[in-house]
């Protein structure tokens, strides 16, 4: 089965930074698991100073992913892993709770 690996939220920093999500998933996950590099979509280290040009980068290679399958138009994910904890959108109602004393 061919797996093919992408981020919904990389920061815009080097693949090696204490901030990278790749880099916190390369430790824990992809380096104890047969997935190949090359399966393991990171963002272009070589454009970091123009965040839009990296997030345009990213987006092609997403689109490359998906040519050719039925779900081009709109892509279909096996698996969508996302962040929890401070800051991410499963954590945001709590906080936006406890800022805006709302109902959400």
């Amino acid at each position: 089965m061919n797996r093919e690996i992408f981020f919904a939220d990389e920061r815009v920093v080097p693949l090696d930074h204490e901030d990278s999500n790749f880099a916190l998933n390369d430790e824990h996950l992809f380096s104890k698991v047969p997935i190949p590099r090359q399966n393991i979509h990171v963002i272009d280290t070589t454009k970091l100073d123009d965040p839009e040009a990296v997030a345009d980068d990213y987006e092609k290679q997403l689109v490359a992913a998906f040519v050719g399958s039925s779900s081009i138009a709109f892509p279909r994910f096996d698996l969508i892993l996302l962040g929890i904890g401070y800051a991410h959108s499963s954590f945001l109602p709590p906080l936006i709770l406890s800022l805006t004393n709302e109902r959400v």
